[in-house]
């Protein structure tokens, strides 16, 4: 399925299908998002059409979101992207996200953050 309009265009993945439901629920009404419970159908869009802005769990089954940040950057290069995940590997100084993705947010998140940070990566905060 194609993107329908101009509004700004969110693929947002989180193998939790409760949570990508309610992510998507809410960012539907500031962009056109399309969500995904599975990584490999978000790949599979993603090799058929462009986005704005990548949301992504960073651990899933198959493909977790850093894999799935490197794949969407190499089909699109200008490609912003946020990672979200309840566990963390790595040492978060001063939020500096590794060099592949623009921001990274800590689950349990209020809505409200998730769309001030799509703001401010995507350049309109």
């Amino acid at each position: 399925m194609a993107w329908v309009d101009d509004k700004t265009r969110v693929v947002l993945v989180d193998d939790e299908a409760v949570l990508a439901d309610l992510f998507s629920s809410y960012l539907s009404r500031f962009f056109q998002v399309r969500d995904f419970s599975s990584p490999h159908e978000a790949k599979a869009f993603l090799e058929r059409n462009t986005a704005d802005l990548l949301i992504s769990d960073l651990i899933m089954p198959g493909i977790n979101g850093l894999e799935l940040a490197a794949f969407a950057r190499r089909m699109q290069p200008g490609l912003k992207v946020v990672l979200i995940s309840g566990t963390c590997p790595w040492s978060w100084r001063q939020n500096q996200p590794p060099g592949q993705i623009d921001a990274f947010l800590n689950k349990p998140l209020r809505l409200a953050d998730l769309h001030g940070c799509c703001k401010r990566v995507l350049g309109q905060a």
